[in-house]
């Protein structure tokens, strides 16, 4: 329930603070059913943009089984902060380190080979150092759910 999430909740805010971090990623269920808005509102700005606390830096999400993927995208476009302009996306971040890192969110509910074409394409031409895929499923899974995203 929501204590274990607060508790989880704080412990990130801390390890923001400390580190500061330039991103956060999010593999799905970001607002869990109910209305997106509200849950935006009190989870997402409330949260981890309030005055005084490192949020994590921009948020770079992908879809999971229980999101409400419209209302998600179209909140990207008014924050700049939720990332999520589609179910499939690519972002190269800047570190400030002299290397960038390249990210990219795959919609495992609706996987198909235009996606498939689309990430072969974006991974050849990144020269990113750091290349990271994210899902909401697995490729590959041992877990009691056992629900893999197609190869």
């Amino acid at each position: 329930g929501m204590f274990f999430e607060v508790i989880s909740a704080l412990g990130v805010h801390d390890t923001n603070e400390r580190h500061d971090t330039q991103f956060t990623i999010s593999t799905g269920d970001n607002i869990y059913n109910g209305d997106v808005n509200f849950g935006l509102t009190k989870s997402f700005e409330e949260l981890w943009t309030r005055p005084g606390a490192n949020g994590g830096g921009n948020w770079l999400l992908t879809r999971g089984n229980h999101d409400n993927i419209g209302a998600q995208i179209e909140y990207s476009k008014k924050n700049s902060r939720w990332i999520l302009p589609s179910v499939f996306f690519t972002r190269e971040i800047d570190t400030g380190l002299n290397f960038t890192v390249q990210v990219w969110s795959v919609d495992t509910h609706a996987f198909n080979n235009d996606q498939l074409q689309w990430l072969e394409k974006s991974l050849q031409k990144s020269t990113a150092r750091w290349k990271f895929l994210f899902t909401h499923y697995p490729w590959i899974s041992s877990g009691r759910h056992k629900r893999v995203a197609p190869p």
